[in-house]
């Protein structure tokens, strides 16, 4: 179980971070 929670938590915060980081590449490209 923690191991799943584990995992969960790091492939959420591996999830937000690409998202975050396409959403900035977008903005940049659209402010350029």
């Amino acid at each position: 179980m923690r191991r799943i929670d584990a995992i969960g938590i790091s492939i959420g915060i591996f999830g937000a971070g690409g998202l975050l980081y396409l959403v900035l590449q977008v903005v940049g490209i659209n402010s350029t």
